[in-house]
């Protein structure tokens, strides 16, 4: 990975468990419950849950009971003090009986500064089962660890991985939830838009496109009526190149429509791209992720709705995306077409009118 990727991974993951009360956060009573009963089973001074973090230098602990008061009142110790990051690293159990001898960790500064001398850790796992650092217990003397020790240690250590994936289980329903609201106050609002009698076609569509970008999670929104082999702009929402108005042919360059969505008007088929790095027209265009379909009237293509951004989507457009698309599209065709016929109709009854005022006019002459 990239050092980019891997500084965005991990404030990432800090974020995640500040949000789950791993690090950063007041210690959860289910954690402590577990410290305890580790306390009370292997009659250790010290028990402890750490969550170690190679980004920041730093281990946390989440819950622990016996540190020195100045360590627990930190709550964290820089890496130079941890025995926990080779538990992690290895995500197997470490076993050590006398720290002042254990080739791994005998210049491990916990040794001196924090009297650590027997030291007993198993792996705990975060989201996806990724080692995120271990449960431990710690003697101030030299102590053998017995098979059943690391046996009973592991029991505990399942208890804290089903504590730590019900969090992040409950946090996920949570952001789904919300996600779910979020998209149905866009649909509501998009919806709205078209059906407003206090808004001009213009505002409507604003307030369409604006909606509609915030649902799909993009930047800019085009929609643009064919004309034969051309297509005429619109409405665009966010795209400072776009005017509404401006006029290309499928033979031209710098035009308004993109190359993906003459595609979509091509194959009048709606297209999803959530990775456009490597599709053919869209990188020439700055397109990251695309989501685009074709608008009809009574059965007759009539132009094109897209939305896109620079940056790709981790993950493909869902089958609803594709649904609440096609539904906008068909939104704005029959409000264009309904524009359409009212303009049409003002046309025939200026006409009318001009005909009437000659008429009367030769009369008044005769």
């Amino acid at each position: 990975m990239s050092g980019q990727v891997l500084h965005d991974k991990a404030a990432s993951d800090q974020m995640l468990f500040q949000r789950m009360g791993l690090v950063d956060a007041k210690a959860p009573e289910a954690f402590n419950a577990i410290t305890r009963l580790a306390l009370q089973i292997f009659k250790t001074p010290v028990s402890l849950i750490s969550v170690v973090q190679e980004e920041q230098d730093r281990q946390f602990f989440t819950s622990q009971i016996g540190l020195p008061d100045d360590v627990a009142a930190r709550r964290q110790t820089p890496l130079s003090h941890s025995f926990c990051q080779h538990v992690k690293r290895a995500g197997q159990p470490l076993v050590v009986n006398d720290a002042r001898k254990h080739p791994l960790v005998k210049n491990n500064l916990a040794v001196h500064d924090m009297e650590v001398i027997a030291y007993l850790g198993v792996p705990i796992l975060g989201p996806g089962d990724a080692p995120l650092g271990a449960l431990c217990v710690i003697e101030n003397e030299p102590r053998v660890w017995t098979d059943d020790d690391v046996s009973i240690l592991q029991d505990l250590a399942i208890c804290v991985c089903d504590e730590i994936r019900l969090r992040h289980q409950m946090l996920e329903y949570s952001d789904l939830l919300a996600a779910v609201r979020q998209r149905q106050n866009l649909t509501v609002a998009i919806t709205t838009a078209f059906s407003a009698p206090n808004l001009s076609m213009e505002q409507r569509f604003d307030a369409m496109l604006k909606a509609s970008c915030e649902l799909f999670e993009t930047s800019s929104a085009i929609l643009a009526r064919a004309n034969y082999d051309e297509f005429q702009t619109v409405f665009a929402y966010q795209k400072g190149d776009m005017n509404q108005g401006d006029v290309c042919t499928l033979e031209q360059s710098g035009v308004t429509l993109s190359r993906v969505g003459r595609q979509v008007a091509a194959q009048q088929e709606s297209i999803s791209i959530h990775d456009a790095t490597f599709y053919r027209g869209a990188s020439e265009d700055g397109i990251g992720c695309y989501l685009g379909c074709p608008m009809f009237i009574n059965g007759t293509f009539f132009g094109v709705l897209e939305f896109h951004r620079k940056a790709p989507r981790a993950t493909p457009w869902s089958d609803t995306d594709i649904v609440v698309l096609n539904m906008i599209g068909q939104f704005a065709a029959a409000e264009m077409s309904a524009f359409d016929r009212m303009e049409a109709l003002k046309r025939s009854e200026d006409e009318l009118l001009q005909k009437l005022y000659h008429n009367r006019k030769n009369l008044a002459a005769s």
